[in-house]
């Protein structure tokens, strides 16, 4: 036989050592925790299952690591200190997962039970001296934020439930959105430079800071809304006088007052809609027809985005008129006639898609937050967006009440160019209050939302003696 007078080169692999290599010292390392089950350090004592699982998976990780670095062992009994140091440092730099120091001293522990039991005690004499002895090994430094959050998860536990002023519960999205916040808010003062260590620490200045570093980042509701639950966190803390009054910290007062009388039109007949409903809804009903329907239930009752998704007409439908109960504000149920044909076959046609008995349209096999993401992309996809059609599915509820208003008065509201000057300020208010009652509100004001300003009031005339 000729033979070339080249020997064949074993297969290299990760770290430049063959992989049989590595097979062979796990297969030693199995042996000896197999003839060592259970036993601690001075194999006079059993530990539990999970101890002696967690220094055979740390075992095995030092050796599989050793070899990923390069370093031909040959045998579990030729590792040296260095070798450990070089892991130490190796887990260490990893940037994506730095292991803590107090996780190092934890793997140093099991690792000096398994030297005792290979006969090399004097690797790792001393766990702790060991890590800390390693000058790369990056020092943690305590966070006041988790101290901060563990105080303030203490305090949410307690009133996260409860009404700012009344003796009841609030709903679930109150809460979350007080969780959501009361995190962003400390996270805030802590990149500003104030580490609370205690949600009890809060005082005036961090709030007065704040406030000022999100003036001109929020809009006048958010703002609003966001003070309202610090109001409210000053309250839980027995500190109602540290909260200000943010007109009076503000550089521009104006701009923390939220403008509820808008003459804009923002029906799907307005000036700038570049699209008619028809026609939009020829496009839905190609993608679905269930979310076509829920464009002409919005259209015929003025219903909300949630409210039309989660309502139930097996349920509402109560002959001459429906009860929106479900996905409304506060949860509050309101009653709304039904006046015409149109509002009669939205009903109708709703009615269809029903998949259970208490007559949800939501897919089954789907969640609602997933069916609502759906619908929007949907509505999107059609243009039915304020860039795209030159109104909102939200629009459709400003229609219905445009048309209401117009129904109880003959006028126009300002919001679509009505002059109203033969309207008397008696009628505009009542025919505003109906409305707003027929929207979910109880404030007459709230109508001027969507109808824009009303009739003035005529100057009361003093009489004089």
């Amino acid at each position: 036989m000729k033979t070339t007078g080249k020997t064949q080169q074993p297969k290299k692999t990760q770290g430049g050592l063959d992989k049989k290599g590595l097979d062979w010292l796990l297969g030693q390392v199995d042996v000896v925790l197999l003839e060592n089950y259970r036993a601690d350090k001075s194999r006079t004592f059993t530990v539990t299952h999970a101890r002696h699982k967690q220094i055979a998976n740390t075992v095995k990780a030092l050796y599989k690591d050793c070899w990923k670095l390069g370093i031909a062992l040959g045998d579990i009994r030729n590792i040296n200190q260095g070798h450990l140091r070089q892991w130490v440092i190796m887990k260490n730099k990893n940037k994506n997962n730095v292991v803590r120091p107090s996780t190092l001293r934890e793997y140093c522990k099991r690792l000096q039970v398994w030297f005792t039991w290979i006969g090399k005690p004097e690797l790792i004499s001393d766990p702790e001296g060991f890590v800390n002895a390693i000058p790369s090994v990056k020092k943690v430094k305590y966070k006041p934020v988790r101290k901060l959050q563990k105080s303030l998860n203490g305090l949410m536990a307690v009133h996260v439930t409860k009404h700012a002023t009344k003796p009841k519960i609030v709903s679930f999205c109150t809460q979350k959105k007080r969780k959501v916040f009361y995190g962003r808010f400390f996270q805030d003062l802590h990149s500003m430079g104030y580490t609370l260590t205690s949600v009890h620490n809060l005082k005036q200045k961090h709030i007065i800071k704040w406030i000022l570093s999100h003036e001109d980042r929020l809009s006048a509701g958010t703002l609003q809304g966001y003070v309202s639950h610090i109001k409210t966190l000053c309250k839980w803390l027995g500190k109602e006088n540290m909260m200000v009054k943010p007109e009076d910290i503000l550089k521009h007062p104006e701009a923390y007052h939220r403008v509820l009388v808008s003459n804009i039109d923002k029906t799907p007949t307005n000036p700038e809609a570049t699209k008619l409903v028809l026609e939009l809804l020829v496009e839905i009903d190609k993608i679905d027809p269930l979310i076509g329907d829920y464009v002409r239930l919005a259209a015929a009752f003025g219903v909300r985005f949630q409210e039309m998704i989660k309502f139930k007409p097996v349920i509402c439908d109560m002959g001459d008129y429906i009860e929106v109960r479900f996905g409304t504000k506060g949860g509050l149920v309101r009653i709304q006639d039904k006046r015409n044909a149109a509002q009669r076959e939205a009903l109708a046609r709703i009615k269809r898609h029903t998949v259970s008995k208490h007559g949800s349209t939501i897919p089954k096999h789907l969640k609602y937050h997933q069916w609502a993401r759906r619908v929007r992309y949907v509505f999107e996809k059609v243009g039915l967006t304020k860039a795209g059609c030159g109104f909102t599915p939200h629009g459709l509820r400003h229609g219905y009440l445009n048309e209401l208003y117009t129904e109880l008065t003959g006028e126009l509201s300002r919001a679509q160019g009505g002059e109203m000057a033969s309207l008397e300020a008696a009628d505009d208010r009542y025919a505003r209050l109906k409305v707003s009652k027929e929207a979910g509100h109880s404030r007459h004001q709230i109508a001027n939302c969507y109808l824009g300003s009303g009739v003035k009031q005529p100057p009361k005339i003093s009489q004089q003696p």
